[in-house]
């Protein structure tokens, strides 16, 4: 291996009596460069692998997943974006007005967001607020906490978002304990044409952000249900008009909500199944 010193000069790879390059030498010093540079291309390829490989594999509804691809594209409409397209007067936060906004800022180090992510219940309690891009913060998030801890960020941080729009366009800004409090129970009753009970489930389901994605989780988890009981002829009822509509739309929702109505929607389109959704109005 041939190593130049810190300050050599071009004069040392040119032959002055043959008045040519010295071709050897410099093949034997720059194929080691070359090397190198193609071991650390591999090695950012590999990482970048690695990182949408998490993303993919995260235990959350397609829109979550979306998201976090969103953030780490910084894909995001920040103050730091818009600024630089010439659509905003000014990069700042416009939660704190203290630094640049850009995403990591937006949902990591605004003081803003420091009461959420302090929570004593929260995996990232005594995590440091200073990052250098969310890109390494995702690495870290996603080498030091378990599948269901790291679905549980993602999900605090689509609320953080939300919660940001919401100040930014409708002057609104929820408590803390909104986006760290989202959990609901899910009740499957499965009856036979008879109206006798078969099969009666309940269960929890963390870090859900709306009412709407509570209703649609429940019936995407029951219709998956009773297909993997065997149940092939199914009819299900339920009181949220607004859900069930859209899951029945033959139309394309590009809502925050649009991939979970597919995913769903996809279950009610299996030829093998007779399956029906019906709208069941609560008495009052």
């Amino acid at each position: 291996m041939y190593v130049l010193e810190a300050d050599t000069k071009v004069a040392k790879l040119i032959d002055n009596e043959r008045k040519e390059w010295k071709v050897e030498l410099i093949a034997r010093i720059f194929s080691k460069v070359e090397k190198s540079e193609r071991k650390w291309s591999t090695s950012i390829e590999r990482k970048d692998a690695d990182q949408w490989k998490n993303v993919w594999a995260l235990e959350v509804p397609g829109g979550y997943k979306h998201f976090v691809w969103n953030v780490l594209n910084n894909a995001f409409h920040t103050r730091s974006n818009l600024f630089k397209r010439k659509v905003s007067e000014d990069s700042w936060c416009p939660i704190c007005r203290r630094e640049e906004e850009d995403v990591q800022y937006a949902l990591w180090c605004c003081p803003g967001v420091a009461n959420v992510w302090s929570d004593d219940g929260g995996p990232v309690k005594k995590w440091l607020n200073q990052i250098i891009d969310f890109s390494n913060l995702w690495m870290e998030l996603s080498n030091r906490l378990s599948p269901r801890c790291l679905a549980r960020i993602v999900a605090i941080m689509r609320g953080i978002w939300r919660r940001r729009n919401a100040f930014v366009f409708e002057d609104k800004f929820t408590s803390p304990n909104d986006l760290i409090n989202m959990r609901i129970g899910i009740g499957i009753l499965v009856r036979d044409c008879h109206g006798n009970v078969l099969v009666v489930v309940c269960l929890r389901k963390d870090d859900v952000v709306s009412p709407f994605i509570a209703e649609c989780l429940a019936l995407k988890i029951s219709i998956e249900f009773c297909l993997e009981m065997g149940f092939w002829s199914i009819m299900m009822e339920g009181d949220a008009k607004g859900m069930i509509e859209a899951v029945l739309s033959e139309e394309l929702d590009e809502s925050v909500h649009g991939q979970l109505i597919d995913d769903t929607n996809r279950l009610l389109d299996k030829d093998y199944i007779g399956l029906w959704v019906l709208y069941i109005g609560k008495e009052i």
